[in-house]
């Protein structure tokens, strides 16, 4: 993943909220060079968003655990439809 596709995909999200949080919203991310970039981060905060792997301090493993769990079980449930043919259809089957 590339710092410029995240920061496609906030963007995509962000449009699709409509406006900013008036309280900071939590984006669950890890330590992976894409999320720790300088204008990832500088793109965050303009939006009053707070990355989980500095919300709860260094060293709390309990910031990452309910994400893991989610994507564990989506991508249980999905074992047999893991690569799709384009995005409808990724959204088709993750939405029904």
């Amino acid at each position: 993943m590339q710092t410029k596709t995240l920061l496609h995909a906030l963007d995509q999200a962000c449009k699709l909220r409509r406006h900013l949080p008036s309280e900071p919203v939590i984006f669950h991310s890890d330590r992976g060079s894409q999320f720790n970039a300088d204008i990832f981060k500088t793109e965050l905060a303009k939006r009053n968003i707070v990355q989980s792997i500095y919300a709860t301090g260094v060293g709390n493993c309990y910031d990452n655990a309910p994400m893991e769990s989610f994507w564990s079980r989506m991508k249980e449930e999905l074992r047999s439809q893991m690569i799709f043919d384009d995005l409808r259809h990724a959204r088709s089957v993750v939405y029904n």
